[in-house]
């Protein structure tokens, strides 16, 4: 498209609206192209948050993970039964996984019916460790 004179632009617009078939038909069809980009970069969007969200979660879980793998662990001192009846052997390791208020969640190490829940009494008068420097997820 050649411009002849100096009319520059306009002469540029007015001979791609004729070409789409007038104004109103260059106006939908304009209207429709900026629906399609926006739809379009609306669902690339969603896709790029979706996998960032997806690789922060997996994230996540293997800080939890080696955050439980790398914590100390405490041994049972004396054999106990918690109140809500689970026995405790002398030799056992625990790990604290979590901590909330007077509740402590422990993990046996190689018992998969892990985790359970003590009391921090409990917990403190059957084994070696100190409660105050566990880590907590």
């Amino acid at each position: 498209m050649a411009a002849v004179g100096n009319l520059g632009g306009y002469q540029i617009i007015t001979t791609l609206i004729k070409r789409l078939g007038g104004p109103k038909p260059a106006a939908i069809k304009a209207a429709g192209a900026v629906g399609f980009l926006s739809l379009g970069t609306g669902v690339l969007g969603y896709f790029i948050g979706t996998k960032k969200s997806e690789k922060n979660e997996a994230k996540e879980a293997n800080a939890d993970s080696s955050k439980l793998a790398n914590g100390s662990e405490w041994l049972v001192l004396s054999a106990a039964v918690s109140n809500d009846g689970t026995a405790f052997s002398s030799g056992d390791r625990l790990r604290v996984v979590d901590t909330d208020g007077d509740a402590v969640m422990i993990e046996r190490v190689g018992d998969k019916n892990s985790p359970y829940w003590v009391s921090r009494g409990f917990l403190m008068s059957i084994t070696d460790g100190d409660i105050e420097t566990a880590p907590s997820a």
